[in-house]
């Protein structure tokens, strides 16, 4: 079991000062998880235990990458949208482009793209990987070394393994793991106030 204070509500987050620019549709994302939540109720509490936890990571994801620059580089264009891309199947990747309808980060359009494991093209500078694609990690992974590409997944072991945010749940609470060494590799800045409240992996030496 990880330390209680790696064990948070998903409203802790609400405790950050938000960075200027950042998602600012909270309410609306916030409703949309409860109303998942009671749509599933109908289902039997098994059902609507996974589709809350679900909904709790996909809003934990948006809501981390509030907390995240990239270097201008990452930008084809002043105006270039800032590029979630998913790569598999799960409840979380299901909701993904739910969340970002009407989003926008520092004033660039967030847009949601599929993408193959295979094969991986293009501007991403969010990429989540479903549950779906854990075999194809390795594969996946070589392809986003020393590129500035966020990689998050609720997949066991996935920061231990070269990711960089790992979403996890502890009594219905966000659970983050950050290898920050991963990260620092890959060019992106991850707030200190989210990594305060992470349990950190890797290297963390500058």
């Amino acid at each position: 079991m990880p330390p209680l204070n790696h064990v948070l509500p998903l409203s802790r987050f609400d405790g950050l000062t938000r960075r200027r620019g950042g998602f600012a549709r909270w309410p609306r994302v916030f409703a949309f998880v409860g109303l998942v939540f009671a749509c599933m109720l109908a289902g039997g509490k098994a059902r609507a235990s996974e589709a809350q936890e679900a909904a709790v990571k996909a809003a934990g994801l948006f809501k981390i990458i509030s907390f995240v620059e990239w270097p201008a580089s990452a930008f084809s264009t002043s105006d270039a949208p800032l590029v979630v891309g998913v790569v598999g199947r799960d409840p979380i990747a299901n909701l993904i482009e739910s969340f970002a309808e009407g989003e926008t980060w520092h004033g660039r359009k967030v847009v949601v793209r599929p993408f193959s494991s295979s094969r991986m093209t293009g501007e991403c500078h969010v990429l989540f990987v479903g549950l779906s694609e854990q075999s194809n990690w390795s594969n996946i992974r070589s392809q986003c070394v020393a590129r500035p590409i966020l990689t998050i997944s609720d997949a066991s072991q996935f920061a231990r393994m070269g990711g960089i945010v790992q979403l996890a749940t502890e009594r219905n609470r966000l659970h983050l793991i950050v290898n920050v060494g991963v990260a620092r590799e890959s060019g992106v800045t991850i707030s200190s106030k989210v990594l305060r409240l992470a349990e950190i992996v890797g290297d963390p030496r500058p």
